[in-house]
């Protein structure tokens, strides 16, 4: 019985194209394979859709474990300009949306933003017009700095005015779950997670 069931498990492993070995596997491994699975799933309609970037996060935070990969080591970042949560009053003020300058739909505009974090390193199903994983003290000057302050060399490349809300990736799958199925997500549970400047969270993580 034992070798019948490996031998399935190797067979889906081959036929998905999914290392099986995932389980067993290091954080290093796991990052890799994380991914990975990014690169391949980068253009899927179920997991991708449209102005709707936690739930991306969720379905692939789902289909990352469906396919035995641990996400203990996975975050969730909510990226905004306000150091709080979005509200009514957020979506209908431009002047606190995101403008990012490096995405996949030209001329777009976020109230909030949300991707996921893994070894120092961001997952976002926005970011450029492929499938580009880069470091976090990478990404976030690359996305939400307009260009014209390369170009220039502008000393002003401050992102004080960004802030930033990281959630275990473990508990914001969780939640995500529970939204599907009562149909709200507890956002009280996520508020215990403060928000920080994009600057003193690069402090944090050693990256700026």
């Amino acid at each position: 019985m034992k070798g019948t069931l490996l031998f399935l498990t190797l067979a889906f492993g081959l036929l998905s194209g999914i290392p099986v070995w995932a389980t067993s596997a290091t954080s290093a491994q796991c990052h890799t394979q994380l991914i990975s699975l990014f690169k391949t799933q980068y253009r899927d309609q179920y997991i991708y859709k449209s102005k709707d970037c936690d739930s991306n996060c969720g379905r692939f935070l789902n289909f990352v474990e469906l396919h035995n990969l641990n996400i203990d080591q996975t975050n969730v970042l909510i990226i905004s300009k306000l150091p709080r949560r979005s509200s009514l009053m957020t979506k209908r003020n431009p002047e606190n949306w995101l403008s990012p300058h490096n995405t996949r739909s030209m001329n777009t505009q976020w109230s909030f933003h949300s991707v996921i974090e893994s070894q120092g390193h961001i997952i976002d199903f926005d970011y450029s017009s492929k499938p580009t994983v880069d470091p976090i003290n990478q990404y976030f000057p690359h996305m939400f700095l307009p260009y014209w302050k390369f170009f220039l060399n502008m000393s002003d490349k401050t992102l004080s005015h960004i802030y930033v809300r990281e959630i275990p990736g473990v508990v914001f799958r969780q939640r995500f779950q529970e939204q599907a199925i009562e149909g709200f997500r507890n956002w009280e549970e996520l508020d215990k997670y403060p928000f920080v400047t994009v600057e003193d969270y690069l402090k944090s993580k050693n990256k700026f």
